[in-house]
């Protein structure tokens, strides 16, 4: 924290808390012996996520100097850290296999350890490797067809490409929770409000960097459609479209692209190079998209953009 320049009162101040920590255990009512705590940071606190930031930034550093890892042009973009998820990117394996050990060197000093249990390999862009084997303390990471991260199904493919279907999954038990709950009886629109509020972030979420086909996106619709028509019990040959419609709501492929001209429009603004740099590279997609809606790329406000996407739905 000092190297950081921050002041030495505060850095006393976390000092004399974090020397204090105690915790114990509370079982049916009976509180156990206490015990010290003398790592980690406190969970759920105000300043754990920024003094962990500090505790880890080294790390960071250690790898954009270390010269391996995937770049953007002339940023760095071979680690993406949320936390205490690290997900390192490399063009090779070589490369990869280096930050690897500078991750193992770097734990081994600060008292960090990466569980190679739940670390993954993913190649992007073509098949698994064979004979590639890279290794945390002695234990060999294995090569998947999927690997998750923040919630993000990434898939081994030839291009990048996500997988939807345990969102599908989950969409698919909420909905059926609410609708057994409100039974054949149930009120409507707050059915409509609960599916909205409950089921809808579920399915969508990590919607704004999707890469599905678009047969996937039909059938999104689809599903979206039949959520309508089993909450109004409609034909399942009629069309919905005007019911979701004046339930103030719009078809799925619509609700994704709001979405993602919103999230376009939050990496411009972003004072973060990576993600500036993000955002003019993924241009002419975000182009293709606002002139479906007959809007311009840039300088659009956020309620313009509900208005242009409402008004062509």
């Amino acid at each position: 924290m000092i190297d950081r320049n921050i002041s030495m009162d505060l850095a006393c101040i976390v000092r004399n808390w974090y020397n204090k920590l105690y915790s114990a255990v509370l079982w049916n009512g009976d509180m156990g012996p206490t015990f010290s705590v003398l790592c980690g940071v406190r969970q759920g606190g105000v300043l754990s996520p920024l003094l962990f930031n500090i505790y880890i930034d080294d790390l960071i550093v250690t790898l954009c100097n270390s010269g391996y890892g995937a770049y953007i042009g002339n940023v760095f973009s071979g680690c993406i850290m949320y936390a205490d998820d690290i997900a390192l990117i490399s063009v090779n394996c070589r490369g990869l296999s280096k930050m690897l050990e500078i991750c193992e060197a770097y734990g081994y000093v600060w008292d960090i350890q990466f569980n190679p249990q739940k670390s993954q390999l993913l190649t992007i862009g073509g098949n698994n490797p064979v004979n590639c084997n890279l290794t945390i303390s002695n234990v060999t990471i294995q090569w998947c067809a999927n690997v998750k991260y923040l919630g993000i199904v990434v898939c081994n493919a030839k291009v990048f490409s996500t997988d939807i279907s345990k969102q599908k999954g989950k969409f698919f038990s909420r909905l059926n929770s609410i609708l057994s709950v409100t039974g054949s009886g149930r009120h409507e629109m707050s059915s409509v409000k609960l599916i909205n509020s409950h089921c809808l972030p579920t399915l969508l979420y990590g919607c704004e960097i999707w890469c599905i086909k678009q047969t996937e996106s039909y059938k999104l619709n689809v599903i979206w459609n039949n959520v309508y028509r089993k909450i109004f019990n409609c034909c399942w040959r009629e069309s919905v479209r005007p019911l979701i419609y004046y339930c103030k709501s719009m078809s799925i492929s619509h609700i994704i692209d709001q979405r993602r001209i919103l999230f376009w429009r939050k990496l411009q603004a972003s004072s973060h190079v990576l993600l500036q740099l993000l955002a003019s590279l993924t241009i002419h997609e975000h182009i293709a998209v606002c002139s479906q809606y007959g809007m311009s790329a840039v300088s659009v406000s956020r309620d313009s953009v509900k208005c242009s996407v409402w008004s062509k739905f």
